[in-house]
């Protein structure tokens, strides 16, 4: 790895392709954000006051039926993400990316249709809710993999930090306006007009990589699709001491440090404050995300990059815990909010490091593994505390959560000794010797 020169302030807007592509995720990931709260918010309603009865080892529970219904949603998301993660790392590196995102997004665009019409006639059910969110999940697996492939591809090497940045804000910016717009569409009209916007908004993204002009080179090296493929790209990660520690990290941090799935029932159980404090809750977390990516779109030159990963994990593992205890919305609130901020500097680095260490030959499958690691955990995480909190009520399965995230980090420190002193700008002058440790 060689250092690359100082990008300008906001380099990366200066490029056509970046404007259109960051467009895309946009729309997006605004279109995704407000389905994932409109479900989750119809599964609750759909089970609450419900019970789950389990017999185990000669003993009788009575499970909350929303915790439980909640939590399997996890689990209906993880299986198509790995399933469908692993093909489509392996088709970004084979065909062309934009063509893929393209066709994949107008997917996405029938599968949003195909529930606001059943919700609209009144056949939506848990199952097809589930259904659903297993298809959305399969259609991410194949686009993710393409769209973080063509990132580079847009702006130049010196300016991809900044670009990443502006992506990272992207998602945030979405993430608090999903909840909050969500929240309004059901309150004001129905969540069956919540979907239809929805589906109206998927629909933009399609529109934006038709309008792209960038393809990759006709000498490209492309990937022949096949396991063996895959298992290349797996090599690669695994062998890299430095991406595979960044990718422990987070898949222990998402599994253990999932919240977003148990806000329903904090906001109506614990804060009886209904689908306007969810909405207030589920945007605590992407508000210090857009505050801290904001920060970050401005000054992207962040030094000493693995002690403070580190120390982001750890933070909002800390901050998670505290929701758990609180019996304040708006401490809740605030936590949620520094959980937010700690977890977009800790995206960005990982991000930026993943890019900067991969061949673009391999970005397809590196990132198809990112994607397993990154949607897999919190599909886990979802499935695991929907069932501690149905067992043993969410607050307690949240600070269970949090402490858990500090605890394994701890232990990937350990391991992986040299993310302690990892420093870009350090590697560089080095010739690149300590991420090749």
């Amino acid at each position: 790895m060689t250092a690359l020169p100082a990008a300008p302030r906001f380099s990366a807007w200066g490029y056509r392709e970046f404007r259109l592509l960051w467009t895309a995720q946009l729309a997006a990931d605004l279109a995704a954000n407000m389905q994932l709260f409109a479900i989750n918010w119809h599964v609750f309603e759909l089970l609450v006051g419900s019970t789950l009865p389990v017999s185990l080892l000669g003993f009788r529970f009575e499970l909350s039926g929303a915790a439980a219904g909640l939590g399997g949603m996890g689990l209906a998301r993880l299986l198509p993400i790995v399933v469908f993660g692993i093909s489509g790392g392996i088709l970004a590196d084979a065909l062309d990316r934009r063509r893929l995102m393209m066709w994949t997004r107008l997917c996405v665009f029938l599968v949003a249709a195909v529930l606001a019409l059943a919700t609209a006639l009144g056949g939506a059910s848990v199952a097809l809710l589930y259904l659903i969110s297993a298809a959305g999940a399969a259609l991410s697996g194949f686009d993710t993999p393409a769209r973080q492939s063509m990132v580079p591809a847009t702006v130049p090497a010196s300016h991809l930090s900044h670009a990443i940045s502006l992506f990272a804000l992207a998602f945030r910016l979405s993430a608090i306006a999903a909840p909050l717009a969500g929240a309004f569409l059901i309150e004001a009209w129905s969540i069956a007009a919540a979907y239809w916007v929805i589906a109206a908004s998927f629909a933009v993204p399609a529109l934006c990589l038709a309008a792209m002009r960038l393809s990759r080179p006709d000498d490209a090296i492309r990937a022949q699709p096949s396991l063996a493929a895959f298992a290349e790209g797996a090599r690669f990660v695994r062998g890299t001491p430095m991406l595979w520690s960044t990718y422990l990290l987070d898949f222990f941090a998402s599994c253990f440090a999932t919240v977003g799935v148990l806000l329903p029932i904090l906001a109506e159980v614990v804060f009886d404050s209904g689908v306007q404090g969810y909405g207030l809750l589920a945007a605590g977390q992407p508000l210090g995300a857009v505050a801290t990516s904001l920060v970050l779109a401005w000054w992207h030159r962040l030094r000493w990059q693995g002690p403070l990963l580190i120390a982001c994990v750890g933070l909002y593992g800390t901050a998670l815990a505290i929701v758990g205890v609180s019996r304040s919305i708006w401490l809740s609130f605030a936590m949620l909010a520094l959980f937010g901020a700690a977890d977009t500097v800790s995206t960005v680095i990982r991000a930026t490091l993943r890019q900067v260490l991969t061949p673009d030959h391999l970005r397809g499958r590196v990132a198809s593994i990112a994607l397993i690691f990154f949607r897999g955990g919190p599909r886990i995480g979802e499935l695991q505390a929907g069932m501690t909190a149905a067992v043993l009520g969410a607050p307690f399965a949240i600070m269970l959560g949090g402490l858990a995230t500090v605890a394994c980090t701890a232990l990937v420190v350990w391991r992986f000794p040299q993310l302690r002193g990892y420093d870009t700008v350090a590697d560089a002058r080095a010739g690149g010797r300590q991420v090749a440790r």
